[in-house]
């Protein structure tokens, strides 16, 4: 491999090189704006003049040793991105296909001796672009032999210069795509991980391999273990081998966090490997965060896996909890010991203590997205500069993931478990640092204390005497302890509401009179989400007398004083009391409703306050009904606007998605569809003249929304259709247009598999269409031939054996509607016939225990109008199991009556053979 750029391909003109050279140059001048501009400008010109020989001149200055180092950083950043653009934006994408004066020379950028971290990182960067988004796919199928070429140079640099950057390349690509390398390449002849599985092993077992290089061979194989492929698997034992040697042999904190990262990956998906071994794991990770303090910067990143493979541990359903109580005693000082903060932390705390923030005002993109996003990363410290650190030094610690929260979160998990073992272990350890002098060991004891309720409810006597002490704990000097105090007592919420309700009233005083209006915002938080637990927790009657008035008027008072993010736990306070009172009177709506619709005024239709304050006026709108019927027209009218707006929004950036400013977030558009399910909901036909006006009909608003990517808009919309549905029922009858797309809009929602049905949202958007399907069936004259799709669409689903509880019993409720409208049609069904039995044993099963009366007795109504249409014979369980469902349910029609008298006298020779009670049952109908 050379370490020049080859030109035989394609070669620079002078002029034009120097004329790109100077106009990169000065697209870094941030002291000209106006020169910089203009730089721009004419960057984009030679783009879009020659696209092809741009992005050659583009490598070739990046890899030019007489570049000026900035001018070559910003030529290869340039490129990469261009690179993206062309491939993901350009109208031919399909054929596109990079220069081959581009794939011939990207690997020199990792041999040039002279090349800073810096650019060896974007060669690695470019290199991964090009894998991500052409040569795992369109060079894939197209055979580009190029693709593996560049894989086995990459090894190659590896075995015979140790080059870490090239390491680091092939660790890139992998994160990015490492399924494409399980597939067939050239001409369906080589699987890649066939090839590189081995070599990463090998650079495990060789004592003559770099450490970095081992560690980031153990990153690639943490790609590699989620896809279980033959490839690794085959490999395994050899693997576990390795793995078992570095962790006794280095101390390397960097290779450690791989090998933590590693055995959790093993954990999750072959949990049967490490089952004989958990003895020395368990040391192994206890040691890593037991010590992590007394090694460098980097050992914190090493514990908090550590910490994580025992929290998997503690949560795997594939490892039995007779294997890990024996290390429980060696597992809870650990964790305990590492609920203290850091002494950053620690630091940082004692130097804010005093400063009052409240005052401050938020800043709108601290208010995270919570549709479709992940909310949660890892928090660690940086490594040896290979990174890109995305973390902003203010961002809120709610955003990360810590050893700390790994800790308590094992711990909880482990006191789920084992109740009464973990609290023996830790209570001890706990009691006496509950008022230590060191605020530090005082909070974490605190957070322990919230940690173990579970089990501290159960054994340990006594308890309620701890309860005074916590509430002195909310005047604290310490805000950080008043904040973890305020948590703690959430998690004793309902206990104290059924066995000790008169201490309510002593923990509630003070955090209503203070410790709501606290000089931090973090402590009014933690209290305002705490009043809004015991509200929740606590018996009606407490806050119908002694509370109420005092409550409102607080909630009210903190409206006025909160800044933007403690308003989203404010709202929810509001929800929770709103959905427990069920009511307001005039005093109270006199309090709080001006308050609210002054907020609504005076928010733009961008601001993040929006999304909590949308989700409140629903519930408001549903508690209150008709006296929410003269705010709905100026709360309907802006919710539509905003709704298209989001739409309008996200169809010019994706048409321009270079010039048009970026769409507003989806938090919007479902909180809008929210309210206006809740203004339904609410008043219902009430409000008809504003669903169906002519300006804002809401089903023009819901088609667009159907058809959104995003499962949490379709879920929202689902939900919208079938309320609509049932409290619009005239008028959704009158909207013939729409309808047939809704309901092609549910059936194509119910084509779903176990795989596509990987996040919470998808299983919700799932559920709300079976629901809503259900709703069309029960109300709607659906035609015939779309009926038996519905049936053949829920059996698909049903016969997936889908994880997912709540599609489960969405899926037979929908059946039972189905055959109650249309009982002959299941036998005819290949899905129903090929698995009979197994789909009746969940169609009894899952009614037996559903709580909702209206959807067990659709459930049972249906299923007994199937067997006597169809004459299917049930066995002995599933008759018993049918009868328990109707015995412990509040169920009865004299339909359902009528219908469960026919099939128990066609099954008339099992009822002697069912258990007492339901005999007794039978013959008392």
């Amino acid at each position: 491999m050379s370490t020049t750029v080859d030109v035989s391909l394609w070669q620079p003109d002078a002029r034009i090189l120097q004329d790109i050279s100077t106009v990169l140059m000065q697209s870094m001048d941030y002291t000209n704006n106006n020169i910089r501009l203009d730089a721009m400008q004419k960057i984009e010109s030679f783009g879009q003049s020659d696209t092809e020989s741009f992005l050659n001149y583009l490598l070739f200055i990046f890899l030019d040793t007489n570049s000026n180092s900035t001018v070559s950083s910003t030529a290869g950043l340039l490129l990469k991105n261009s690179l993206l653009n062309n491939i993901l934006h350009n109208s031919s994408f399909s054929s596109y296909v990079p220069s081959e004066f581009i794939k011939l020379n990207l690997l020199v950028g990792l041999q040039i001796p002279t090349f800073s971290p810096l650019n060896k990182n974007i060669t690695g960067i470019i290199i991964t672009t090009l894998f991500s988004t052409y040569f795992t796919k369109q060079g894939r199928t197209n055979n580009d032999p190029l693709g593996l070429v560049i894989i086995q140079n990459l090894i190659q640099l590896v075995d015979e210069h140790q080059n870490l950057p090239a390491m680091r390349a092939l660790t890139k690509i992998l994160e990015d795509s490492a399924n494409y390398f399980d597939l067939q390449w050239n001409n369906g002849t080589v699987f890649p991980l066939n090839l590189i599985v081995p070599k990463l092993i090998e650079y495990l077992s060789n004592e003559s391999v770099d450490i970095k290089i081992k560690s980031e061979a153990l990153k690639c194989l943490n790609c590699i273990i989620p896809l279980q492929t033959q490839s690794l698997l085959i490999h395994l034992d050899e693997l576990l081998n390795q793995l078992f040697s570095l962790a006794m042999t280095k101390e390397d904190s960097l290779l450690r966090e791989q090998l933590c990262i590693c055995f959790s990956t093993i954990l999750e998906f072959r949990p049967d490997k490490l089952a004989t071994h958990l003895s020395g794991l368990v040391q192994f990770m206890c040691h890593l965060i037991e010590s992590h303090k007394n090694k460098d910067e980097f050992a914190e990143n090493a514990a908090l896996e550590a910490s994580d493979f025992l929290l998997a541990l503690s949560t795997s359903s594939n490892i039995p909890t007779n294997l890990i109580e024996p290390y429980l005693g060696q597992m809870v000082p650990v964790l305990v010991s590492n609920l203290v903060y850091d002494q950053e932390k620690i630091d940082l705390v004692e130097a804010l203590n005093d400063e009052n923030d409240s005052l401050i005002p938020d800043k709108d993109e601290n208010i995270k997205p919570t549709v479709g996003v992940t909310n949660i990363t890892k928090k660690k410290k940086n490594n040896d500069g290979d990174e890109d650190q995305d973390a902003d030094d203010d961002e809120d610690d709610d955003y990360f993931w810590t050893l700390r929260k790994s800790c308590a979160n094992t711990l909880d998990c482990l006191t789920e478990l084992f109740p009464a073992q973990i609290t023996s272990l830790a209570f001890p350890l706990i009691k006496d640092h509950l008022a230590n002098q060191v605020w530090y060991i005082r909070e974490a004891s605190i957070l322990a204390l919230g940690v173990l309720s579970e089990g501290v409810i159960k054994h340990v006597a006594d308890f309620e005497k701890i309860i005074p002490l916590l509430i002195q704990e909310l005047e604290d000097p310490v805000s950080s302890c008043r904040e973890i105090t305020c948590w703690t007592l959430r998690r004793y919420s309902e206990w104290l509401s059924v066995k000790h309700p008169h201490l309510i009233f002593k923990i509630l005083q003070p955090m209503l009179t203070s410790t709501l209006f606290d000089i931090k915002k973090s402590v009014q938080a933690s209290a305002i989400s705490a009043l809004g637990d015991f509200i929740q927790a606590s018996d009606q009657s407490i806050f119908d007398t002694l509370l109420a008035d005092e409550i409102i008027v607080v909630l009210h008072r903190c409206l006025d004083v909160y800044q933007k993010k403690n308003l989203l736990f404010l709202y929810d306070t509001i929800q929770v009391y709103l959905e427990k009172k069920q009511e307001l009177d005039e005093t109270e709506l006199n309090i709080i409703m001006p308050s609210i619709m002054a907020r609504w005024d005076s928010l733009t239709d961008s601001d993040k306050e929006l999304w909590p304050l949308l989700q409140c006026l629903s519930t408001m709108a549903v508690v209150l009904g008709p006296g929410f019927v003269t705010m709905a027209p100026r709360v309907y009218e802006r919710a539509c606007k905003i709704i298209v707006d989001c739409i309008q929004s996200e169809i010019a950036y994706n048409n321009t998605p270079n010039s048009a400013s970026k769409p507003l977030e989806k938090d919007f558009l479902v909180g809008c569809l929210d309210l206006i399910d809740g203004l339904v909901q609410g008043m219902g036909d009430k409000i008809e003249h504003l669903l169906f006006s002519s300006q804002l009909n809401i089903c023009t608003i819901l088609a667009q929304c159907l058809k959104d990517p995003v499962h949490e808009v379709r879920q929202s919309s689902f939900a919208l259709i079938g309320d609509l549905i049932i409290g619009n029922y005239h008028q959704m009858c009158k909207q013939t247009e729409f309808l047939e797309p809704f309901l092609k809009s549910l059936l194509l929602e119910l084509q779903q598999t176990n795989e596509s049905l990987d996040s919470d949202a998808a299983v919700n958007s799932l559920s709300n269409a079976l629901w809503c399907l259900g709703v069309f069936v029960d109300n709607l004259d659906v035609p015939q031939e779309q009926l038996l799709s519905s049936i053949t669409y829920a059996l698909d689903l049903l016969n997936q054996n889908v994880v997912s509880d709540l599609v489960n019993v969405n899926i037979i409720v929908l059946l039972g509607k189905l055959s109650m409208k249309v009982p002959e049609l299941l036998a005819t069904v290949p899905q129903f016939s090929n698995n009979s039995l197994n789909i009746v044993d969940k169609w009894c099963h899952y009614s037996k225990d559903m709580e909702d009366p209206d959807e067990k007795t659709a459930s049972i109504l249906g299923f007994c109008k199937f067997i006597n249409t169809s004459g299917y014979s049930i066995s002995l369980n599933q008759l018993s199991d049918m009868i328990e469902g109707i015995m412990n349910g509040d169920v009865y029609t004299e339909s359902l009556m009528q219908d469960l008298y026919s099939v128990i006298m066609s099954h008339q020779t099992l009822v002697p053979q069912m258990r007492q009670e339901l005999v007794s049952y039978i013959n008392s109908l």
